[in-house]
């Protein structure tokens, strides 16, 4: 019996199926099977796969698509091992990455899912960007809370425990490792390696950038459920979605809503504190986070309102005629945005001749 099984699911993956598969026939420990699922590709991932002559390849074909989710729960019901380790077909990963996984298992047996940092690449392989989440495990946690942070194809897991969980969620068409993860966080303890032992292809094609609003809005009804059984209240979707945005650096509307965020964060911090009871580290350390995201927040709300300063001007200057209320406001906010010791030198600025030689503040 193989001590771990790698488990990949394809559908039209001939791009860069190749080089997943050799990434894994390439791996340091040698004692894995590589169960892939090929989900009704129409193109010619099944013949890729075929031209391997590797006994530790087991090719599982369905005659008609059925989806991502599906296809990891069926692979989950034919895997030899208790240890699954993901990879996606458009993937790469590293040839320590199951030795690696595995001694840290081997050594952490309370450890139910682990994942890795990951690098992440372009169709050309060019690197985007490094995908490090934090590895201290109260503050994994507490992130978990508002976005995934484990990239799906770096985990590596133990079977009895998910099934004990019931698996993937056959209902959820997106996002359905984000969801798996957080019931796991709720019974069992899970962890990051902090070096990059996966490559995860970005490109026009791959699931979360072709789908990525159906993405999002799974995430935000996943994350919205779980907060709520936390906070034991029904909290808004639009409120959930809101505050995500924020979260990833993404402008939202209303100044309203940033008010709701900076509630709904306060209370889910309260609450963290009060149901995980972490020591005085952990405690300080999610205390740390809690203040930066405060701080994400107040910080947007500023630049909002300071576009819609921007707004009144820019509607002032472009005026017919200009009465001394309209200067006055003008004034007013050009103190506010940059400063009285500033406006002088922006004067210009109005880009209006009449208004030039009057005195603005």
């Amino acid at each position: 019996m193989p001590e771990v099984t790698v488990l990949m699911s394809v559908y039209n993956g001939r791009n860069y199926l190749r080089d997943a598969i050799k990434s894994i026939l390439r791996q340091t420990w040698s004692d894995f099977e590589l169960l892939i699922i090929n989900d009704g590709s129409s193109d010619n991932s099944g013949e890729i796969i075929s031209s391997f002559d590797d006994p530790r390849i087991r090719l599982v074909e369905n005659p008609v698509n059925v989806g991502l989710t599906k296809c990891l729960n069926r692979g989950l019901k034919l895997a030899k091992s208790n240890l699954i380790a993901r990879q996606d077909a458009d993937d790469i990963s590293l040839p320590n990455r199951l030795a690696h996984q595995l001694s840290y298992l081997e050594s952490h047996p309370d450890i139910v899912l682990l994942g890795t940092w990951v690098k992440v690449v372009d169709e050309n392989s060019k690197v985007l960007r490094d995908t490090c989440s934090p590895i201290k495990p109260f503050v994994l946690k507490w992130r978990m809370l508002f976005s995934n942070q484990i990239v799906h194809s770096s985990v590596m897991f133990r079977l009895d425990k998910i099934w004990q969980l019931g698996g993937y969620d056959d209902s959820l068409a997106y996002s359905q490792d984000y969801d798996l993860w957080l019931r796991v966080m709720t019974k069992h303890r899970i962890s990051l390696l902090p070096e990059i032992l996966v490559h995860r292809r970005e490109h026009a094609n791959d699931i979360s950038t072709k789908y990525i609003d159906s993405q999002n809005s799974t995430a935000d009804r996943i994350a919205c459920r779980y907060l709520s059984n936390l906070l034991k209240k029904k909290i808004s979707i639009e409120d959930v979605h809101n505050f995500r945005e924020i979260i990833h650096y993404r402008m939202i509307s209303s100044p309203d809503d940033f008010k709701r965020s900076l509630k709904l964060l306060q209370e889910v911090y309260k609450a963290v504190l009060r149901k995980w009871e972490p020591d005085a580290e952990n405690t300080a350390l999610i205390t740390n986070d809690y203040l930066r995201m405060i701080k994400v927040i107040a910080s947007m709300c500023a630049n909002l309102e300071r576009k819609a300063s921007f707004d009144i001007l820019k509607n002032t200057i472009n005026k017919d005629t200009i009465s001394l209320f309209d200067i006055s406001t003008a004034s007013c906010l050009l103190k506010i945005l940059i400063g009285p010791k500033l406006l002088p030198k922006f004067r210009r600025f109005l880009g209006r001749p009449d208004l030039e030689h009057r005195p603005i503040g």
